[in-house]
C-alpha cells in the first residue's frame, strides 16, 4: 500500500469517527428531548396549573442565555485561532454553568414548599435538566484542558463544536420550558 492510500484510509477512519462522534450527541439531544417533551406532555394533560416558579429561576435562565453567548464568542475565537480569548469565554461559560447550578438547587427548596402539581412538573425537570447541566459541565471541562494544550483550534473544532451544540441545547430547553410554565 502505497503512502498515499494510507493517508487517504486514515482521512477516511477520522471522517468515520467524527461522524460516529456527532451521531451520539445527536442521539444524546434526541433521547433528551424525549424526556422533557414527556413532562411537557404530562403537564398539558393536567391542564396548565398555575404553576410557582421560583424568583431564582428568573436569574437562572438570565445565566444560562449568557452561558451561550459567552460559548459563541469561544467558537468564533476557536474560529480564528485566538486560543486564549476561546479558553476565557470557557472559563467563562463554566463559571456561568456552576452559578446556573446553584440556581437550580436554591429553587429546589422553593418548590419543595409549593403545590404538589407544581412539584409534580417543575421539580422533576429541574433535577433531570440539572443532571444534564452536569454532564454538559464536565465536557465543558474537557474542552477548556484541550484548548489549554492546544488541541482545539479552527483545523480541529469537532469536539469543540459538538458540546457547544449540546450547551446551546440545554440553554434552550430550559428557556423553553420556563417560558412555557410562565
Amino acid at each position: 500500500m502505497s503512502e498515499i492510500e494510507l493517508i487517504h484510509n486514515r482521512l477516511r477512519e477520522r471522517s468515520k469517527k467524527i461522524q460516529a462522534q456527532r451521531q451520539i450527541v445527536k442521539l444524546f439531544i434526541v433521547s433528551s428531548c424525549l424526556i422533557f417533551l414527556t413532562l411537557l406532555l404530562v403537564w398539558f394533560i393536567k391542564v396548565r396549573p398555575q404553576a410557582v416558579i421560583p424568583g431564582i429561576y428568573s436569574l437562572s435562565t438570565l445565566v444560562i442565555l449568557l452561558s451561550s453567548l459567552s460559548l459563541l464568542f469561544a467558537h468564533r475565537a476557536i474560529d480564528a485561532n485566538r486560543i486564549q480569548r476561546a479558553v476565557y469565554f470557557t472559563v467563562m461559560c463554566i463559571g456561568m454553568g456552576m452559578i446556573f447550578g446553584i440556581t437550580q438547587y436554591s429553587g429546589w427548596n422553593t418548590l419543595m414548599e409549593s403545590t404538589e402539581l407544581t412539584q409534580s412538573i417543575l421539580l422533576p425537570f429541574s433535577i433531570i435538566h440539572f443532571a444534564h447541566i452536569l454532564v454538559g459541565l464536565a465536557f465543558l471541562l474537557i474542552v477548556f484542558i484541550r484548548l489549554r494544550d492546544y488541541q482545539i483550534h479552527s483545523k480541529a473544532m469537532d469536539f469543540s463544536s459538538n458540546v457547544f451544540y449540546f450547551w446551546h441545547f440545554l440553554g434552550l430547553v430550559w428557556v423553553v420550558f420556563i417560558g412555557l410554565l410562565a
